[in-house]
């Protein structure tokens, strides 16, 4: 009698095991189509930093640095177009597209609980769907605290897979995003550094010190920024340490 009960427990710990594997496939199945745009700019721009032999860069945070980088582009642009060539222009329109395309995906998955009710549920069909994870049986003998029991056991388990998944994502995706910046930067100042208008604008602006050559980056724009700072009544200070260190370890 002792093993028959034991049997008896034995499947019934493997159908739970079972509609625990089946709910985990319903919601990895959801989360490939909830992030399909963010798998294929990951694939195209993976392909592109390897292919052509990008190391990732994780000195610096460059996503921090966007409105330095813009206005590096837009000074050089204005002074000598011709710097601006094709290659540097669809660099920065790739940038620019990844920084919004990284706001657009955090604004969609910030709210796993919110896309659990919204789309999860449409997706699989409702609530009621979900209850075929279970036997007959199982179905059979659900005491209305059980139902909300398990109701509460799938939004969570969702939530809790969802928000890895998310997490991934927005992990690569930096990666990525803070790679084409680092290398977007790089090529701009060598193209600019060529210019002689570029070379005359900064020297008589005067926000350069020493030989000029050498000192052409986007450094100039933080350092005028930091210069424009009064850092004794400054309310955000990480901010500008984080500048002043930027400005130490920058190449």
């Amino acid at each position: 009698m002792e093993e028959e009960s034991d049997s008896i427990e034995d499947l019934e710990r493997e159908n739970v095991s079972e509609s625990a594997f089946d709910f985990i496939v319903l919601v990895q199945n959801f989360n490939d189509e909830f992030f399909n745009d963010e798998y294929e700019v990951l694939k195209f721009n993976i392909n592109f930093l390897e292919s052509n032999g990008f190391a990732y860069q994780t000195k610096i945070d460059y996503m921090k640095l966007n409105r330095f980088i813009a206005a590096a582009y837009n000074t050089i642009e204005s002074n000598d177009i011709q710097v601006i060539d094709a290659l540097i222009s669809k660099f920065y329109k790739d940038v620019v597209f990844l920084n919004s395309f990284y706001k657009n995906f955090l604004e969609k998955s910030k709210d796993a609980e919110s896309v659990f009710k919204h789309f999860f549920l449409k997706f699989v069909g409702g609530m009621s769907e979900l209850y075929n994870l279970l036997s007959e049986k199982e179905k059979q003998k659900l005491s209305e605290e059980e139902c909300a029991a398990f109701e509460d056991y799938i939004k969570e388990e969702f939530i809790n897979e969802f928000k890895k998944e998310r997490d991934d994502y927005e992990q690569h995706l930096r990666s990525i995003i803070n790679t084409k910046t680092y290398y977007f930067d790089k090529l701009l100042w060598s193209e600019a550094k060529n210019s002689p208008a570029i070379l005359d604008f900064f020297k008589k602006s005067k926000r350069t010190d020493g030989e000029l050559t050498e000192e052409l980056s986007t450094k100039i724009f933080i350092k005028q920024y930091m210069q424009s700072i009064d850092l004794s009544h400054t309310k955000d200070i990480k901010w500008h340490q984080y500048l002043q260190n930027v400005l130490m370890i920058m190449d």
